[in-house]
């Protein structure tokens, strides 16, 4: 997967910033796994709900890490 491919799924918007929300842990691994060997900063909020599934967001940081 190279970056322009990998920026097309960042669709959503967390706390201001670009986010991917994923719907399984498998999906969420093999993406991570594409952004570390990019060396792409990210963060993850996981949320969790009662009646829904969880959703992972994966949240791409600046290059300063926030």
């Amino acid at each position: 997967m190279n970056l322009s491919r990998l920026s097309e799924p960042f669709d959503t918007i967390h706390k201001g910033k670009l986010a991917k929300r994923i719907y399984t842990l498998n999906e969420y691994n093999k993406f991570t796994a594409e952004l570390m060997k990019l060396s792409m900063s990210y963060h993850t909020r996981i949320v969790r709900h009662k009646k829904k599934p969880t959703e992972y967001f994966v949240i791409l940081l600046d290059s300063h890490g926030e």
